[in-house]
């Protein structure tokens, strides 16, 4: 079989300082940030296929690349996907992936890993409007190359946002719903004060 490189590319963000203070302190600036890392290093240490991920974020604050494990690589790219696309092509394409995922709903991006026979996946978290000439155009043009057979899953957060999906024309069999999971135990929150004293004070809601 032939070895995976893997491609994940977002917008923005800097995940070199995220994967420096997880490091470090443990601590995450966004929720699911710990989930994401855990879960790239997780997947490059066990799934034998996959030879190499390259997590890539356009609008960074500075060009860099670093190596958090071996076989996965935290890319700032420095550049604006929007006005600099060609040249985040030629950083992505310097990785060689066989596989792309993209963060972002950018059309013309999803048009170059497709000529380029890439096997694809949207992970989206947007909405979209449809009102008016002009979006209803550019959303559909996405659309199109959403429904191309590279494409081979298209993600969106949450199951509203999905629906938005179908209603955009994108094929339902592609559709998943996505979000991060919460661990949350309600023996970890604290009671909250209503603020007119102790506990003891304050009218309580029984459900």
């Amino acid at each position: 079989m032939k070895p995976m490189r893997l491609a994940i590319v977002q917008y923005g963000g800097d995940y070199r300082a995220v994967s420096r203070s997880l490091f470090d302190t443990g601590l995450e600036t966004y929720h699911g940030q710990r989930y994401l890392l855990k879960s790239l290093i997780a997947m490059v240490q066990e799934i034998p296929e996959l030879e190499h991920i390259s997590f890539i974020s356009c609008a960074s604050p500075e060009a860099y690349q670093e190596e958090v494990v071996p076989g996965l690589e935290i890319i700032g790219a420095g550049m604006n996907p929007y006005s600099d696309q060609k040249a985040v092509w030629q950083l992505i394409e310097a990785q060689k992936p066989t596989h792309f995922v993209l963060q972002v709903p950018l059309t013309n991006f999803f048009k170059w890993a497709s000529n380029r026979g890439l096997r694809t996946m949207g992970l989206l978290a947007d909405s979209f409007n449809l009102h008016g000439l002009r979006p209803w155009l550019s959303k559909k043009r996405l659309a199109q190359q959403l429904n191309r057979s590279e494409v081979e899953w298209v993600a969106n957060h949450g199951l509203n946002a999905c629906a938005g999906l179908q209603d955009l024309g994108i094929r339902a069999e592609k559709i998943i719903p996505w979000d991060h999971p919460y661990d949350r135990d309600p023996e970890k929150i604290h009671p909250n004060n209503c603020g007119l004293g102790p506990p003891a004070h304050c009218s309580m809601w029984v459900l």
